[in-house]
């Protein structure tokens, strides 16, 4: 009997484990006009009270990471205030929903003078 019981708790642990973790955001891209920019992101339609995280990664002789937003409920982060025209970002972002989130989904690396569309 006492195994039994070893054995159910180790159970409810994995599955606790299995659920705590939310899908991760999709098509992670970053939208840049006149040198302003906007990591944006796809999620699922059906998610209610999820909220976002962005972080940025940029190296400076040492490497950097910095939250760019943090506990937003939109699909977007405004990027404009903080990024340098001549660096070099890497950009990651995950869901929450209360103590669950999803693992990090990185964007293809960006700068902000080689990327940025101009009007």
């Amino acid at each position: 009997m006492g195994s039994f019981k070893i054995c159910f708790i180790e159970s409810c642990c994995i599955l606790q484990v299995v659920l705590a973790s939310l899908p991760p955001p999709r098509n992670v891209r970053v939208h840049s006009i006149n040198l302003g920019a906007t990591l944006q992101w796809d999620y699922e339609a059906s998610a209610t009270n999820v909220t976002y995280t962005a972080t940025f990664i940029y190296k400076t002789g040492e490497v950097v990471e910095e939250t760019a937003c943090q506990g937003i409920t939109e699909r977007k982060c405004d990027l404009t205030k903080l990024l340098s025209v001549f660096g070099q970002y890497n950009f990651k972002v995950r869901a929450e929903q209360g103590i669950f989130t999803s693992p990090w989904v990185q964007s293809p690396r960006f700068s902000l003078e080689l990327n940025s569309n101009y009007l």
